[in-house]
């Protein structure tokens, strides 16, 4: 059986070689690992060099994660989410999962903060009764540093840097999953459309 991170590897290797993406982003009820869970999921599929479908969901608490110390009202300040909003406009958990699931079909999984998603993903995925495990993910800023290295032949972290503020420009981090996965596909495109010029 492969390492975590072998699957990791190839699946950098395929996003570089061309392979669709797809960003996503989770709004959570705290950031305590341990305790919090998932509220929205967000994401935006990049296909080549151009944007593709694109959505978000709000997600209902199930029963089981409702636990003191779950929710915390300073995460509620900034992604502005109340549970009511919740109990009344969010998916289902479960089915809301098996969306999530179903949305990944031959793409590479992509994010900006792989163990804080995949821990909100397992969270998600356990209200599925087979509980599959949640996707192998690759990091944006690692697949950006490896398409440099690639088409540059050699680092180059100003080039990401710029990328980066460019897109927060056009498209800024709002603490909307939808918007937030967007952003971090804006950004990647930045990436491509820069190392692609000189």
């Amino acid at each position: 059986m492969r390492s975590y991170r072998a699957k990791e590897e190839a699946l950098l290797d395929r996003a570089v070689a061309g392979a669709p993406l797809l960003f996503i982003d989770f709004e959570a009820s705290s950031l305590n690992q341990k305790r919090s869970y998932p509220i929205q999921f967000g994401w935006q599929r990049v296909i080549g060099e151009s944007l593709g479908d694109a959505g978000s969901f709000l997600i209902r608490s199930a029963p089981d994660w409702d636990v003191p110390g779950a929710w915390s009202d300073e995460a509620a300040l900034v992604h502005g989410l109340h549970k009511e909003e919740l109990q009344r406009d969010g998916l289902d958990a479960a089915e809301a999962a098996a969306r999530t699931r179903d949305l990944i079909d031959r793409a590479v999984v992509v994010g900006d903060a792989p163990s804080y998603d995949r821990h909100w993903w397992r969270v998600l995925l356990d209200q599925l009764p087979d509980r599959p495990a949640p996707p192998v993910m690759v990091d944006l800023d690692e697949l950006g540093a490896r398409m440099v290295q690639k088409l540059r032949g050699a680092p180059d972290p100003a080039l990401l840097v710029a990328a980066r503020d460019a897109a927060v420009e056009q498209r800024p981090v709002t603490h909307h999953a939808g918007d937030d996965a967007k952003h971090l596909a804006v950004r990647w495109l930045e990436i491509l459309r820069r190392v692609r010029v000189n």
